[in-house]
């Protein structure tokens, strides 16, 4: 049985309950002698989010792209939206995939690494976040033709 309450006009799900910060499992009400259970609940272990590796690549080329970085969400209250975002970059890197958890970063690097960190953000359907920061490296041997760097 869903619990549900009228909040800002409109009548909403209950899914998270707790009086002083402690969850409620139920909620009973005495009626006609007895004691009638109208809603039960989870426990729901808070938002966290964690990476597998951090990224790095190498080319001989000037475009290098990395390893796939993949952030594993759990708890919460499911599904979870990704937002990748650069926080610093020596140079201008691509985020491959903005919006999944797993991505690779794309830049033109000239004969030496370009570094930078990512941050993820995962967001839950119950509006909680939890971030990731990723180290990002990349390095190339190529150089420009005549030994021109940018």
């Amino acid at each position: 049985m869903a619990l549900s309450v009228r909040f800002a006009g409109a009548w909403r799900a209950v899914k998270r309950f707790s009086v002083g910060g402690v969850p409620v499992k139920r909620i009973s009400v005495f009626r006609d002698g007895q004691f009638r259970q109208v809603a039960a609940f989870t426990a729901v272990a808070p938002l966290s989010a964690t990476k597998d590796v951090d990224s790095y690549g190498y080319a001989r080329t000037a475009r290098v792209t990395t390893n796939a970085v993949t952030i594993a969400a759990s708890g919460g209250a499911p599904p979870y939206n990704y937002a990748w975002s650069m926080t610093y970059a020596d140079t201008e890197v691509k985020i491959d995939t903005a919006t999944a958890p797993s991505t690779t970063f794309t830049a033109f690097v000239y004969s030496g690494t370009s570094n930078g960190t990512a941050l993820c953000v995962v967001t839950d359907s119950a509006g909680s976040t939890a971030s990731v920061g990723v180290n990002v490296s990349l390095s190339s041997s190529f150089r420009k033709p005549g030994g021109i760097e940018p």
